[in-house]
C-alpha cells in the first residue's frame, strides 16, 4: 500500500480525527471530517505502538493548522486522489491566508525552522536557532503577529539583559541586540509575504531605541604589534603555538583559513589558500574571491608550516596540542590571552596579526600593489583605509623585523629559487622521506 502523505512531529496526545485499524488490512487507517465531508485515509503504516504515535501527532497538526486557517489539504496529501483534491483546493479558496491576530509566534517559528532555516549556512542556522530559543520565543512564542508592534519591540529591546552566566542581569550590548533582531525580522517578513499581510514595519522604532537607550558601541581597535612586543608575547607562549601564531603575522591568513589550510595546499614556492571552517563547516568559498590567493614561500614560512605539519596526524597543516582540529576560540582563550597577560600586553586579538603584517611590510619595503595579493584584497584602499594606521616605533625596528621575515620576503623570485623540484607535501610523506627533507631545504 502506498504511503500518500508526509509525517511530521508535532504534539504528543491526539486532539483531532481518529486512527483507525481496519478489517483484513495491515495498514492504519486515518478519519478526518473536513469541510463538512468524511475523509478516510491509508497511513502505510503498520499496527505498531510507535506508528500510532506518529499518526496522532500528525492528526494534531492537521488540527492545529485547519484552527489557524493554513491548511492545505492537497499540499498534505500530495498522492490523494484528484478529485479530492481538487474539491478541497475549490473549499480553501480565501481561506489559505489567515489574519495576523489568528498566527502566533511561537507556531509559525516551528514551521519557518523546519522549512527556511536550513536553506542558510550551517554557522547562520547555529546562530539563528540560538537567538530563536534563548530570545525570542521566551517573549514572543504566544504573541500574534498583530500584536508585534514597536512598543513591544522597545519593550523587548529594553529588557534585554543576560539571564544567566557571569554577565547574568547586564544589559546587552546595542550591537548584540541588533543581531538578536536580525532572525526576528526574517521572521516577520517571512510571515507577511507569506500571508500578505499588510503590517507596519515595528522594527524602526526598535533600532531607535537601541540607539536612545545605550552606550554606542565602541569598537576596539586591533592594535598592532611592535617588533619586541612580539617577541615578548612568543616568550610566553607554549613552544607547540609558535608555528600557527607566527604564520598568521607572516601570512596575513585569518582563523578560519588556518583551520582549512591543508597539507597538500603547501606548494615549494606559493601557499594556496583556497578554503576555510568556519564553526566546523567546510567552505571553498571564502569571505571575497580576493582571499582565494597565492602567497609567496619564504624560507623563514616554510620553516613554520613543516613543523606544524610533521606535528599533525590528518591532512591539516594545524592542530591543537592534542591533536584535535585547531580551535580558534580555544586558542584564543587558552593560549593566547594568558600569553598576552603574561607579557604585559592589551587590546590584541590573533586579527591583530594581519594589521601588524601590513604595518610590517610597509616599514620594510614591500609594495603596496603586492601587499594587496598577498592580504587578498580588491585595492590599495583596504590596505590605507582599514589597515593602515601607523605605530610609533616600527621604523627603529625595521632591520629587526626584516631579518625576523628574511630578505626572501621582499623578493619571491629569490625564494622560488631555493626550491629546485615541484614537489608538494603530503600527509602520506614521513618526516624521515627523502622528498620531505628536500622540501623543508635540509
Amino acid at each position: 500500500m502506498k504511503k500518500v502523505f508526509n509525517l511530521q512531529s508535532v504534539e504528543t496526545k491526539p486532539n483531532f480525527g481518529s486512527i483507525v485499524k481496519m478489517k483484513r488490512s495491515t495498514f492504519l487507517y486515518i478519519d478526518i471530517y473536513y469541510h463538512d465531508r468524511r475523509v478516510r485515509m491509508s497511513s502505510g503504516l503498520t499496527d505498531t505502538a510507535e506508528n500510532r504515535e506518529k499518526l496522532t501527532q500528525f492528526l494534531n497538526k492537521i488540527g492545529e493548522k485547519i484552527k489557524l486557517r493554513t491548511f492545505r489539504f492537497a499540499e498534505t496529501f500530495p498522492d490523494a486522489d484528484n478529485g479530492l483534491k481538487r474539491y478541497f483546493s475549490e473549499k480553501e479558496q480565501g481561506e489559505y491566508h489567515p489574519e495576523p491576530e489568528h498566527v502566533t509566534f511561537g507556531a509559525y517559528v516551528k514551521q519557518w525552522m523546519e522549512t527556511v532555516l536550513p536553506k542558510f549556512s550551517k554557522g547562520k542556522q547555529d546562530d539563528y536557532r540560538k537567538d530563536i530559543n534563548y530570545w525570542l520565543l521566551p517573549h514572543f512564542s504566544k504573541l500574534p503577529f498583530a500584536r508585534i508592534t514597536g512598543v513591544k519591540l522597545r519593550e523587548f529591546v529594553d529588557n534585554m539583559c543576560w539571564q544567566d552566566g557571569k554577565n547574568k542581569g547586564k544589559s546587552l550590548s546595542a550591537h548584540r541586540k541588533r543581531n538578536v533582531l536580525i532572525p526576528l525580522k526574517a521572521i516577520f517578513e517571512d510571515a507577511c509575504d507569506e500571508y500578505q499581510w499588510d503590517l507596519r514595519d515595528p522594527f524602526r522604532a526598535a533600532k531607535k531605541q537601541i540607539r536612545e537607550t545605550g552606550v554606542q558601541d565602541v569598537k576596539q581597535e586591533r592594535e598592532i604589534f611592535l617588533f619586541r612586543e612580539w617577541q615578548q608575547f612568543l616568550d610566553n607562549m607554549d613552544p607547540y603555538y609558535h608555528p600557527v601564531t607566527e604564520i598568521l603575522l607572516m601570512t596575513g591568513m585569518i582563523a578560519s583559513e588556518i583551520r582549512g589550510f591543508r597539507k597538500t595546499d603547501i606548494a615549494p614556492q606559493i601557499l594556496q589558500v583556497r578554503n576555510s571552517i568556519v564553526k566546523g563547516e567546510e567552505k571553498e568559498k571564502l569571505k571575497t574571491q580576493y582571499r582565494k590567493r597565492d602567497i609567496p614561500m619564504t624560507t623563514a614560512i616554510r620553516k613554520r608550516l613543516m613543523t606544524a605539519a610533521s606535528a599533525s596526524p590528518g591532512e591539516y597543516v594545524f592542530t591543537m596540542k592534542d591533536g584535535k582540529p585547531f580551535d580558534s576560540g580555544s586558542f584564543r582563550k587558552t593560549i593566547w590571552n594568558p600569553a598576552l597577560k603574561a607579557a604585559g600586553l592589551t587590546n590584541k586579538v590573533p586579527y591583530s596579526c594581519r594589521h601588524s603584517l601590513v604595518q610590517w611590510a610597509l616599514v620594510v619595503g614591500m609594495t603596496p600593489v603586492r601587499l594587496v595579493e598577498v592580504m587578498g584584497h580588491r585595492d590599495k584602499k583596504m590596505i590605507f583605509g582599514v589597515y593602515g594606521r601607523y605605530r610609533q616605533g616600527l621604523v627603529e625596528e625595521r632591520l629587526a623585523i626584516m631579518e625576523y621575515l628574511g630578505e626572501d620576503f621582499l623578493n619571491p623570485e629569490k625564494a622560488a629559487a631555493l626550491v629546485t623540484h615541484s614537489e608538494t607535501y603530503s600527509e602520506t610523506q614521513e618526516p624521515k622521506d627523502a622528498n620531505y627533507l628536500k622540501v623543508v631545504g635540509i
